[in-house]
Parts: C-alpha cells; sequence; structure tokens
C-alpha cells in the first residue's frame, strides 16, 4: 500500500496547480483515459438462464431493464434508419443516409413455382432486417474519463456508442436460444455535445471494465499506468480515513462498512493483494435524450477488483471485488442508507 514518492510529488504539484490565487482549489479534473473503448453487457438474461443463483446473474449486473432497454434499442434503431442520428463505419467513415439499407436491411433472391399452369419458375426479392432490439445485448462505448483529485469521483464523457449485433440461434439439444458472443459492431453513433438527457434509462447497472494490457476481452485506449495511479491513491486516501468504503455483507452488496483499521490490516489478514487490482467496476446511473438518444452515465461508485493468482502456480484464476466506494447516495435493499463522507 506504499506508495511511490515519485506519484506523491506529482500529485502534490498538481494540487498546487488546481490552486488559485486566493488560495481556493479549482474545479480541475485529472485525466484517467482519453478515447477509451471498451463493451458493456445491458442484458444478463443468457448468463442468468445459466447460473441464476450467481451474483453475476444479478439484476443490476451488466443489464437494464427489459421494458427500458427494449423500448430504448427500438427509439434507437428507428432514429438511426431514418438518417436522424450521425452515424459512422466503425473505421470513422460517415455514412451516407442512401447507404444505410445496406446496414439495416439484406436482400435475399428466392426462386418460386407459379400456382397456375403453365406453373413455371420465377424469382422474387425478400428483404428481411438483419437484427432488432433483441439482437443487442451489448454496447460498445467510446469516451473520455477523468476523476476529482479531492473525491476520487469518476466522469465519463461519452464520444460515441456502438450497438452490437449478436446472432441468436436454437439450440434443438437443450431447447433454448443461444447467442452469438460477443457479436459484431454495427456503426458508431456520433453523439452531440449540447444533448440533454432528461429521460432515465436505468437507476443502477454495474459492469467491469480490465485495464492492464495482457487482459482478453475487448478494451482500447486504456490508460493502465494512470488507472493503476488512481487506485494508488484511493487506498492512500481510504489508510487515512479519508474516504469511506464497503465490502460485502452476507450477500452480494457492497453495504458493510470499513473501519480504517480494519481496512489497513485487509491485505495482512486476508489472501488479497493491492497490487493485483486491474479490473474497474463502476455502479452508474444512465440516462438519454430523446431526440439524439446520446447516454449520459453518473458514476455512483467504484470498485477495486483484483486478479486472482494461484499461490502455488501463479495461474490466473478470475477476478475478485475489493471494496466499493461511492460517491453519491447509493439505494441498496434491505439495506440501511450508506454513510458517506463529502
Amino acid at each position: 500500500m506504499k506508495l511511490l514518492f515519485g506519484t506523491a510529488f506529482g500529485l502534490a504539484l498538481y494540487l498546487a496547480g488546481c490552486t488559485g490565487s486566493d488560495g481556493t482549489k479549482k474545479n480541475q479534473l485529472v485525466p484517467l483515459s482519453k478515447n477509451i473503448e471498451y463493451n458493456v453487457s445491458i442484458s444478463n438474461q443468457y448468463s442468468f438462464r445459466h447460473d441464476p443463483y450467481s451474483s453475476a446473474s444479478a439484476w443490476d449486473r451488466n443489464n437494464i431493464e427489459a421494458s427500458s432497454r427494449i423500448t430504448y434499442l427500438q427509439m434507437l434503431l428507428e432514429k438511426a434508419e431514418s438518417g436522424a442520428l450521425k452515424l459512422t463505419t466503425m473505421d470513422g467513415k460517415p455514412i451516407d443516409s442512401a447507404d444505410l439499407s445496406d446496414f439495416f436491411y439484406t436482400d435475399d433472391t428466392v426462386t418460386c413455382t407459379r400456382a397456375y399452369a403453365p406453373f413455371d419458375n420465377y424469382d422474387t426479392i425478400i428483404r428481411a432486417k438483419k437484427f432488432g432490439p433483441e439482437n443487442i445485448i451489448n454496447l460498445r462505448f467510446k469516451e473520455d474519463w477523468s476523476y476529482d483529485p479531492r473525491t476520487f469521483a469518476v466522469t465519463k464523457k461519452i464520444i460515441a456508442m456502438a450497438p452490437i449485433i449478436s446472432g441468436i440461434t436454437w439450440n434443438d439439444e437443450t431447447k433454448t436460444e443461444e447467442i452469438e458472443f460477443p457479436g459484431k459492431p454495427a456503426f458508431w453513433i456520433n453523439f452531440d455535445e449540447k444533448s440533454t438527457s432528461t429521460h432515465t434509462l436505468t437507476n443502477r447497472i454495474v459492469t467491469n471494465v480490465p485495464f492492464r494490457d495482457w487482459q482478453q476481452g475487448f478494451v482500447k485506449n486504456q490508460d493502465s499506468a494512470a488507472l493503476i495511479t488512481y487506485f494508488e491513491l484511493l487506498i492512500q486516501a481510504l489508510s487515512k480515513d479519508s474516504l469511506s468504503c464497503y465490502v460485502n455483507s452476507d450477500t452480494y452488496m457492497f453495504d458493510s462498512l470499513v473501519s480504517v483499521t480494519d481496512f489497513n490490516n485487509m491485505e495482512e489478514k486476508t489472501s488479497v493483494s493491492f497490487k493485483n487490482i486491474g479490473n474497474i467496476r463502476f455502479m452508474e446511473e444512465w440516462t438519454f435524450d430523446i431526440t439524439t438518444m446520446a447516454i449520459t452515465k453518473k458514476v455512483v461508485g467504484v470498485c477495486a477488483v483484483e486478479e486472482s493468482y494461484d499461490p502455488v502456480t501463479g495461474t490466473f484464476r478470475g477476478y475478485r471485488p475489493l471494496f466499493f466506494v461511492y460517491f453519491d447516495d447509493v439505494w441498496v435493499p434491505f439495506a440501511k442508507k450508506l454513510a458517506l463522507k463529502k
């Protein structure tokens, strides 16, 4: 948990630079990652089907409630198809409105036989939609991340979003639908900076983003060094009781307040290692602009997630969430209101 002198000195210089002539600190954010791209699951129905009792299948884990999700996606696709949104290909080339049909429809030529004499064959073209809201269980975001050096609250500025299309097939053996994962991004939707988010998409969604370079899964342009430094500074603040953090209680909820003494003894008394933090878990509220469909994310809290290794072989075993830090009021089912340090 020791912070390198250079990191601490650098932060001191930064904070000094954020101080005005009257001695007050300016509201300046520290960059965390620029143009970071990553996928977010917005439907966990398939993971829930396989393991309904897993904490990963909880209603807020990688999931938006179906009623809101389907309505939003239907509106999004309708506006995209009509040319009302700014669309580009995944490599940034503008999509002309005349070419939109190629993205949304597929044409197939079918040979048919007439039902009357002389019963000759003829060709007809059948046009069908390539995908609908049910095919979108992931979204790809392009964002700028920053944080407040005093509260560690993270801010996300969404630059663009891409719906990821997954094929759905029927498994005759299991009698269930199977989803193609992770699917293929269709196009970028570039958001207008003047968008005003007034409609709620979800009051809570919990997502994970790995930030070490070697890991599997799609993430691009993550600033691993900045994120590692962020957690070093956050841990230092927690060790001095400047912030509150929470760990698991008897449920999957992170609603058990940790004392500064227990936090400082966490590594010694448990098998966790702060130096192995390589994944950041977000709890967020999402709203959107009904005209531009632009999403705004409010980060309510962050969780440090450890990369777990076998103590004997050193092989990677998976991820283990360590603690949550909340920046705003949090709704926790069947629990007290969480005590936050302002």
